[in-house]
């Protein structure tokens, strides 16, 4: 086969699988589903994004001087360097989430919709053009002005690529290792592992930019290339290393989850699953590809922000003075009829050191209305943060309105006057009271077992409400045992919640990263339940994971997680 015969078949090949995408891509967001069938399509996806990165890279250096050559060099500087920006910005989309506003979903949906389609339109573009375009001599004057254009967009990108391959380096050594240093490295432990696809692909047309960017002319080319190309893939497959785990892990969870409750279930609770007539309001299964990439839709339930349910101004406690604390709600559609949360209440409870954080973005939106279109009364409230001195309070600075000097039995408190709140209103928001779960992560995971611990004994009627029946709670690698100043004033049982665990407990479910520093704290929350004979607890641990890797709601731990935590709700709603 000569040369333009193979380069007819390569561009069409390349087209093929792009155009496929694209369907796939228009199909999934018109009708999502969760079959086993978008895992192959989200396969079939990073395979074509690789595949078209080889075709650019070879119908680059083939060419031959003239006008259309030179300009398919410079538009392919171009896809790669917007590749890498909409997997930045698939990534945000999905992070923020849908809520409510036309406008605010139209936006997510936008960007949604240019990244994903855009990685595959422009390739197909560009193959196609190098394939049937006619080629055109440059013009003597054309070619200084094109070459410095080239010139200055190589250099710049090969200095961004570089930083960008650092990246990708410093990616893989918080997957492989549990070296931190540092704030940078702080948020490098949340989010390299449950992002690392994006980074594997960001890591890939980084490397692509620097093959490009090889002349063949020059003196040891075939090596230059082995060696980049060598590099490129050992740093993209690193990043890949979470996904190609996902299997094992939901192996694992399974084998966990079903030792847990099994034995409270008959012995089968997929049994129970599966005979509820709610079963396709559930995923039917822990991962799929393509909701990594495009998300899971924009689950449709009521929505009330920024709802006052404590005004510091009328409270007992000086400290409350000038605090005022709200709550976002998240109601399921048509009150709630024929869905499997019976309205059950969701209490959420946001992270960040018991010093910064908030209700909303802080707190995961998607899965307030995810859980809400299920026909769970979900509340993500605020309560009282300590004005202590904390690193991350200068990127993320918590709401004014929330931060005095408090203890964790402020905290515990103010969640205490949110329970009473709703039970004066439980017919405004038409809750079931019978049936209440609480959640939340790291400092809200901590509360979040001090909370469900302390109503479920009924000991503390004087600050929660005694109408409310604990059905389960579900803390995110929780921080109990805090020894921070602000907690040694605090009820010890508050700071170390497992002293509030006895035989009659509600059973739990804990999501925990396996490079995360508190997985000491959930394996302890766990024994504690065992010793005390209750087998109803459930930890599930995420390899390569870090702290808060569940903040990606398409990620594949947040995934896995969800298709437990709404079983795990069902069955004891």
């Amino acid at each position: 086969m000569n040369k333009k015969g193979f380069n007819y078949i390569l561009g069409t090949i390349s087209i093929l699988l792009n155009i496929i995408s694209i369907i796939h891509g228009m199909v999934y967001l018109a009708v999502p589903s969760n079959s086993h069938y978008w895992n192959f399509a989200g396969i079939l996806f990073i395979s074509t994004i690789f595949l078209n990165g080889v075709t650019i890279i070879y119908f680059g250096k083939i060419g031959k001087s003239n006008i259309n050559q030179r300009k398919f060099r410079l538009a392919s500087y171009g896809y790669f360097l917007f590749s890498i920006l909409a997997y930045f910005m698939l990534f945000l989309a999905n992070f923020i989430g849908f809520n409510v506003g036309l406008g605010f979903n139209f936006a997510i949906a936008l960007l949604i919709g240019l990244s994903y389609f855009g990685v595959l339109i422009y390739p197909l573009t560009l193959t196609a053009f190098f394939i049937y375009s006619k080629k055109e001599e440059v013009s003597q004057e054309e070619k200084p002005v094109r070459k410095r254009l080239e010139i200055f967009l190589k250099v710049t990108l090969i200095a961004g690529n570089i930083i960008g391959l650092v990246l990708g380096i410093l990616t893989d050594l918080t997957i492989l290792t549990t070296l931190r240093f540092g704030l940078f490295s702080f948020f490098f432990s949340v989010f390299a592992a449950m992002s690392g696809i994006f980074f594997g692909l960001g890591a890939m047309s980084n490397t692509f930019i620097l093959l490009h960017s090889v002349k063949m002319n020059k003196k040891y080319f075939k090596t230059k290339i082995s060696i980049i190309a060598s590099i490129g893939v050992i740093i993209s497959s690193i990043c890949f290393v979470p996904l190609f785990s996902t299997p094992s892990f939901v192996v694992q969870a399974d084998a966990e989850f079903s030792q847990a409750f099994n034995p409270y279930f008959g012995g089968d609770w997929k049994e129970v699953i599966s005979q509820s007539g709610y079963e396709d309001y559930f995923l039917k299964q822990p991962f799929q590809i393509m909701g990594y990439f495009i998300g899971n839709g924009n689950p449709q339930c009521e929505t009330f922000l920024d709802v006052l349910y404590f005004n510091g101004s009328e409270s007992a406690f000086t400290i409350d003075n000038n605090v005022l604390l709200y709550f976002d709600a998240y109601l399921p559609p048509n009150n709630g009829a024929d869905l499997p949360g019976n309205n059950s209440i969701i209490i959420r409870i946001h992270g960040g050191g018991w010093t910064i954080g908030d209700k909303g973005l802080g707190n995961i939106r998607m899965m307030n209305r995810y859980l809400a279109a299920q026909g769970y009364c979900v509340f993500d409230v605020q309560y009282g943060l300590t004005n202590m001195t904390s690193n991350l309070g200068s990127v993320y600075p918590p709401p004014a309105n929330v931060v005095s000097n408090f203890t964790i039995d402020d905290m515990v408190r103010h969640i205490g006057n949110f329970t009473a709140f709703l039970e004066l209103h439980s017919s405004e928001y038409r809750v079931n009271l019978n049936s209440v779960f609480v959640s939340g992560g790291s400092s809200g995971g901590q509360l979040t077992c001090a909370v469900s611990l302390s109503i479920a004994s009924g000991n503390y009627t004087d600050i929660f409400s005694d109408q409310m029946n604990i059905r389960g709670f579900i803390p995110y690698y929780p921080a109990n045992n805090n020894s921070n100043i602000f907690a040694i004033t605090s009820k010890q049982e508050w700071v170390n919640p497992y002293l509030l665990i006895n035989s009659s407990s509600p059973p739990c479910l804990i999501f925990q990263g396996e490079k995360d520093h508190l997985i000491i704290q959930s394996q302890l929350l766990k024994d504690t339940h065992i010793n005390l004979g209750r087998s109803d607890c459930a930890l599930l641990t995420f390899p390569y994971g870090g702290h808060a890797s569940d903040l990606y709601f398409s990620g594949y731990y947040n995934q896995v997680f969800l298709y437990y935590m709404e079983r795990f709700l069902y069955l004891y709603h």
